[in-house]
């Protein structure tokens, strides 16, 4: 899922055990993510993409750009743990995932995808999205199945 730019990373993960990165406000974000699973990704702070926020759903790995504001922190984790969340829901499988979220809501590539994980962040309380306000009854139902640990119909 990264796309432009790569520049020089800084990056920091936090030793297993310990809270999930050495950003107490980001750590304090994804605490109040309600579906998240300790362990389940690896988050990463760094400043090496032109997002506030990118997946790597092959390796499991989030990451959060240092310069995320603080007031917008739960948006972005709870965005970027959705991304996490979905491809779970297709036992890991990316392919699949990538295609059920493009037929679902529409779109090619990463579109589909992306407007499923702002839905899925509305859903979890998030209230500033990039790509979408997921306004669309369809879309909120298929976001909710996949906030559920179910596949989309």
């Amino acid at each position: 899922m990264v796309v432009g730019t790569v520049h020089a990373p800084v990056a920091t993960a936090a030793p297993v055990g310990k809270a999930p990165t050495g950003w107490a406000a980001l750590n304090n974000a994804i605490a109040r993510i309600p579906t998240y699973q300790s362990g389940a990704a690896t988050w990463v702070v760094s400043s090496a993409y032109d997002y506030w926020g990118t997946a790597d759903w092959y390796n499991d790995v989030l990451y959060v750009a240092p310069s995320v504001p603080v007031e917008r922190l739960y948006d972005v984790a709870v965005h970027e743990w959705s991304h996490e969340l979905s491809v779970l829901d297709y036992g890991g499988n990316v392919a699949k995932a990538k295609h059920a979220m493009n037929a679902f809501f529409g779109g090619s590539g990463l579109v589909g995808a992306e407007r499923a994980a702002d839905c899925m962040a509305i859903l979890q309380g998030a209230t500033w999205t990039h790509y979408t306000t997921c306004r669309s009854t369809k879309w909120r139902a298929g976001a909710r199945r996949l906030v559920h640990g179910h596949k989309l119909l």
